[in-house]
């Protein structure tokens, strides 16, 4: 009787441990996330893009993802030069990590495909067991471009709260996240952003402030495909 309630007890546990482990980015191969960039009023699009995950391997230690950003103007004018290609890592147990230098270089490869690079710089994770309160690690990374460069460093990232919030794409069940980035070099900005995360598909929403606090941008996930 008592090995039959242990069983009973992890089968119905099971599908909590699963959603415990799952990242906070979308891993399922052929989906598409689209998204809208707009000013503090909400009105006029600044930009859209969409992020498409072309491909998922997994191996014994989580499984890498390919995935890849287009930008376009309002008109529908792609940005960056084209399609951007970029891969995540998962690890096992839900953790995601970005190379940021090399999702830097790639931006500039696309913009400057004549040009020799050199880069380097650490990654950017996303615990999977991350909650409200934690402080997340720092990074940072550098680009050149010949004589030229460009660096970031991302500081003070942590988790605020937890959060629901509805998009065009539906509700979500979200983990806020504050970071501080200061941008140098070919590009010059200084600014905090808000991201709303969600379980399984990453990104739900971004806002950029100016130093003040003034909202400057924000993005939402306009719909899943």
């Amino acid at each position: 009787m008592r090995r039959k309630f242990l069983a009973f007890l992890l089968l119905a546990l099971a599908p909590f441990a699963l959603h415990a482990a799952q990242p906070f980015f979308c891993n399922s191969q052929g989906r598409t996330l689209s998204y809208a960039r707009r000013g503090p009023d909400g009105g006029k699009v600044k930009w859209k893009y969409t992020v498409t995950i072309d491909r998922v391997v997994k191996d014994a230690s989580g499984s890498t993802v390919d995935y890849t950003y287009d930008f376009r103007k309002p008109g529908g004018a792609q940005m960056y030069g084209g399609p951007i290609e970029l891969r995540a890592q998962l690890a096992e147990n839900g953790d995601v990590a970005l190379d940021l230098a090399a999702t830097m270089l790639s931006v500039f490869r696309n913009m400057f495909p004549r040009s020799s690079f050199s880069s380097e710089g650490g990654r950017t994770v996303l615990p999977a067991g991350m909650k409200p309160g934690d402080v997340l690690p720092d990074a940072s990374a550098e680009v050149k471009v010949g004589a030229l460069k460009y660096d970031v460093v991302v500081t003070e990232r942590k988790v605020l709260r937890e959060e629901r919030i509805k998009t065009p794409a539906g509700e979500f069940d979200c983990l806020v996240v504050s970071e501080h980035k200061v941008e140098g070099g070919l590009r010059s900005r200084n600014v905090r952003t808000l991201t709303w995360y969600a379980r399984g598909v990453g990104e739900v929403r971004h806002d950029t402030m100016d130093k003040n606090g003034k909202l400057q941008t924000s993005e939402v996930l306009e719909s899943i495909e």
